[in-house]
Formats: C-alpha cells, sequence, structure tokens
C-alpha cells in the first residue's frame, strides 16, 4: 500500500513545519544516523534553512527555494559524500540524508559548499 499524494504531502510539511539545519557528511549516515561523519573543525558549522525557504509540497516532495552556503572553509573537512537535514544546530536528530552525486574534497582554500536553488529536496520515501 501506498501513500496518496495528499498524505505524502503531508508527511514533507509537517518535516519541515519547522527550521532545520543542513549539514555534511563524510560518510553515508544511514537511517539511523549512526554513519554520520560531520566535519568538525576549519569553521564548518550547519546551516539554517527556515521553513520560507521550501516549496510547497507537490507530489510528496518539497525542495529548496534559495541556495544553502556553508561557511567559507579554513581548514580541511575531509571529502563530502551527502547532505543531511537536521532538527536542531548541533546533536538533534537526523532527519534526511541525500547522497551528492560527486563528491566533494573541502579544503582550507575551497569555496564554501553550496546548494543552488533546487537542489536539496525531501521525499517522502
Amino acid at each position: 500500500m501506498s501513500l496518496s499524494t495528499y498524505a505524502a504531502n503531508l508527511l514533507v510539511e509537517y518535516l519541515l513545519a519547522d527550521s532545520v539545519w543542513a549539514g555534511l557528511s563524510t560518510a553515508d549516515p544511514g537511517v539511523d544516523g549512526g554513519g554520520l561523519a560531520e566535519p568538525s573543525s576549519g569553521s564548518y558549522d550547519r546551516v539554517e534553512i527556515e521553513t520560507t525557504d521550501w516549496t510547497a509540497a507537490a507530489a510528496g516532495v518539497k525542495s529548496n527555494v534559495a541556495a544553502v552556503t556553508f561557511p567559507t572553509p579554513t581548514g580541511a573537512w575531509g571529502t563530502i559524500t551527502h547532505v543531511c537535514l537536521f532538527d536542531a544546530a548541533s546533536g538533534g536528530n537526523l532527519i534526511h540524508s541525500t547522497p551528492l552525486p560527486f563528491p566533494q574534497i573541502v579544503t582550507g582554500t575551497s569555496i564554501a559548499p553550496s546548494f543552488p536553488i533546487g537542489e536539496i529536496t525531501v521525499t517522502q520515501t
């Protein structure tokens, strides 16, 4: 049995009804977050995404309507493989993660990692 479109839209709207924080990981965090490997130095910090920074849910999908840009690295963050969403600026709970199509090596001379409009999507599946 599958969720109806209405129910799928309700679900993603509920998950993003409050601000969430985007984070990066150098490993697949898995469904329980146990594999999460966030950078811990070099000016790394999660980025807040407010509720108004998402599209309205359609077909069980929401995507960012503003670019999500991380702080400029001042040291190596490693090879970033996943972007994740959390319910807190630090610690908290993993809500969603997505592998990057191409891992990104972040050094102290890299530009700030950024995700353009529409690149972060949350689906009900």
